[in-house]
Order: structure tokens, then C-alpha cells, then sequence
């Protein structure tokens, strides 16, 4: 499958047993793929608001694929930019002071979305996702856009000062 619009959480099941949040998604991203492969999928993916998927039937890939390798080679691009996502997404996972996670978290959906203008998930799939207290998500989001960080210019959506970011978390 391949995400058209929307964005959605990818999760594992731990060593623990539990579903855990990895991170967010975005358009462009593909899902899947490891079952043309013959493998089980290890991630699960989560809708964070509506979407569309276009979905391609896994034997129609298998049967075709070989014959193409321009095919097979975007795809194998396609799972290093996912293993690149999630790699991001620890490195966000390794701030310990909130107002960092959250503008490292804005920095990511910008460089996903392609533009400086964002669309957010709600907080509470953000708190979920960040492991952070919904109230401290809003309390370092306010500070954000009292310094001038970030701009809320719509439901959801933010526009952020890139470098003015970057500055903070090297502060």
C-alpha cells in the first residue's frame, strides 16, 4: 500500500508484548512491502486522521516485478527511506526535555511534508506517540510560538522558523 494523503503511526509490539509507537508517516510512504518477500510485517500501521491508501494486490507486484527492476529498485529505495524514518524518529526519541521532543517532532513532519507549513496530529496521538503529557505538549507548543518558533495559522496547521528551531535545540 502506499499512503496518498494523510499521515498515520507506525507501531511495533515490543519485547514486552505492547504496541509501541515508532513515529509518524506521511504521503509518499509505502507499506508492506516485506510481504513480497514472504515475510510477516513487523510494523502496524495507524491512521491519525483521514486518509487514502492506494492499494496494490500483492500478487499482481509479485508477478510483475521481476520483469521490471526499475520497479524492484524503487522499492528497495523506498524501504531504506522508511529504515531513515524511524531512525529519525529515535533520534526525536532521545531528547529528554519536552520542548525539545516537540520542536525536533516539528522539524521531522516539515522535512516529511516537504514545507515549512505543517499539519499536525492531534496532540493526543502526539502525547501518545512522544510518550508526553498532552498538557505538556500544549504548554511547550505555547512557548514555541511565544518565541517565535513555530505560527498557527490554521486548525492544525503551523508554519515553522526552521533555523530559529535548529538554534534551540543546539542551545
Amino acid at each position: 500500500m502506499v499512503l496518498k494523503v494523510g499521515q498515520v503511526t507506525c507501531n511495533r509490539i515490543g519485547i514486552d508484548g505492547r504496541d509501541r509507537p515508532l513515529g509518524l508517516l506521511s504521503q509518499g510512504i509505502s507499506f508492506g512491502k516485506l510481504s513480497l518477500l514472504g515475510l510477516a510485517n513487523t510494523f502496524t500501521f495507524v491512521s491519525n486522521d483521514w486518509g487514502r491508501v492506494c492499494e496494490i494486490p500483492i500478487d499482481v507486484l509479485r508477478r510483475h516485478l521481476p520483469s521490471h527492476l526499475d520497479a524492484v529498485r524503487l522499492l528497495a529505495l523506498e524501504q531504506v527511506r522508511t529504515a531513515e524514518l524511524i531512525a529519525d524518529w529515535a533520534q526525536v526519541m532521545q531528547f529528554h526535555n519536552v520542548q525539545a521532543k516537540v520542536a525536533s517532532t516539528f522539524l521531522l513532519l516539515a522535512k516529511l511534508q516537504g514545507n515549512p507549513t505543517i499539519k499536525i496530529p492531534t496532540q493526543a496521538s502526539l502525547s501518545h506517540i512522544l510518550g508526553i503529557r498532552r498538557e505538556s505538549i500544549q504548554r511547550a507548543m505555547k512557548d514555541m510560538e511565544l518565541n517565535a518558533e513555530i505560527m498557527h495559522v490554521g486548525r492544525s496547521t503551523y508554519v515553522i522558523d526552521r533555523s530559529v528551531l535548529i538554534a534551540h535545540l543546539q542551545s
